[in-house]
């Protein structure tokens, strides 16, 4: 193969190096992503360290994902009428459903596939979805997503099934928004007001 066919490859196309000689030969050869030159490079001093392995993420079944969250035997107050009091930032949604993807084996579609069931006719929330609702920031920001209402849920499920105490910061909103009852997910919290003065 030329050197100059083999560049115009994506680099996700060309496979890992299994020797620090095989790297630098590709890097000679091919125009290789800066990303690429450092995992790799990462990889070798690892492996090249006496006693020390690179850890493999663990492989969890279908089933034993299935088993871990499953809480469709849990129910709660308003969830048949999607109006479950949601006491959660949508900040600290956020950090819960960051923690749930880093779990091993379980994945972002494993994930939305569980919030789904939260809804009462099993509403399908889109990948896009989820990923807008992760990149706000702000307490209320995101807070008319389908993904937000459904993590609390889910997470909700899943402290009762754990059998957990509310957290502070848990408590702290149910102060915080106990003349309205809870967060308002109706309303957006980006939803500019007027006030009209005479």
């Amino acid at each position: 193969m030329k050197p100059a066919a083999a560049s115009k490859r994506k680099a996700s196309e060309i496979e890992e190096p299994q020797t620090l000689q095989k790297l630098i030969a590709m890097m000679k050869d091919f125009k290789w992503s800066i990303k690429i030159v450092i995992k790799s490079v990462a990889k070798f001093v690892v492996s090249s360290r006496p006693g020390i392995k690179p850890q493999k993420k663990a492989k969890v079944s279908k089933a034993e994902e299935a088993k871990k969250f499953d809480v469709s035997a849990i129910k709660l107050d308003g969830e048949s009428t999607t109006s479950v009091p949601v006491h959660d930032s949508c900040d600290e949604i956020r950090k819960k459903i960051s923690a749930y993807l880093r779990e091993p084996g379980f994945t972002q579609a494993a994930f939305l596939r569980e919030i789904a069931k939260t809804y009462p006719e099993e509403k399908k929330i889109q990948s896009k979805v989820l990923n807008d609702f992760l990149s706000k920031k702000g307490a209320t920001a995101g807070n008319t997503s389908s993904a937000y209402y459904a993590s609390y849920v889910f997470f909700e499920k899943i402290r009762l099934g754990d059998g957990k105490p509310k957290s502070k910061h848990r408590e702290e909103m149910e102060k915080q928004w106990a003349s309205e009852g809870s967060v308002d997910t109706k309303t957006s919290s980006s939803r500019p007001y007027f006030c009209h003065c005479q």
